[in-house]
């Protein structure tokens, strides 16, 4: 692969995750006030130029898609299973029928589709990729607990660490499966 190819990749990688953390700071900003549509309408937008810059520039091989799914369906269903337990209540518009908001949907869709810039570091540390879930989608929690994005039933730092536990595990397992299944050549 040419150096300009290269160049140009790492070029569209980084403008996907400057929407990715665009998309997050417009959720933060606008999720517990009185400007959710505003906020609805610019995380659509951000999140469908993610999606665009990912398919255009075809960024995610079929395997790579195939692991951005999992991790969205993770985070999701442990989303979900949470605000059906009454752990956590997330803040969302009364038009808002999803069982999750929609904004929570659409940063788990972000997020995931931005693994692909760190799919071969994944590949091949599995207890790294742990910790780094780990660390990040727990701080990530917290940090939105703080703004207000939603609140906890309980003890914070409890509910935290359980959630600290579930990531270590869940990315291991995720790094861990994809070391045994992996393509034989990876980008």
């Amino acid at each position: 692969m040419c150096l300009r190819r290269i160049f140009l990749m790492e070029k569209e990688k980084i403008a996907n995750i400057c929407c990715y953390y665009l998309t997050s700071i417009i959720a933060a900003l606008t999720v517990s006030r009185s400007t959710f549509v505003t906020g609805y309408i610019l995380v659509t937008i951000t999140t469908s130029l993610n999606l665009f810059i990912v398919s255009y520039y075809r960024l995610l091989s079929q395997y790579d898609f195939l692991v951005t799914l999992v991790l969205m369906t993770a985070g999701l269903m442990i989303d979900f299973t949470l605000q059906q337990a009454g752990i956590i209540v997330f803040n969302a518009p009364t038009f808002d029928k999803l069982p999750l908001p929609y904004w929570m949907v659409i940063l788990w869709v972000s997020f995931s589709t931005n693994t692909f810039t760190v799919t071969r570091w994944i590949y091949s540390h599995p207890i790294y990729t742990g910790l780094a879930l780990c660390i990040g989608i727990t701080l990530g929690y917290w940090i939105g607990i703080r703004i207000g994005m939603g609140r906890l039933s309980g003890d914070d730092i409890r509910y935290l660490g359980y959630w600290s536990i579930y990531w270590l595990f869940a990315g291991s397992i995720i790094g861990y499966l994809n070391l045994q299944i992996q393509p034989r050549t990876v980008r």
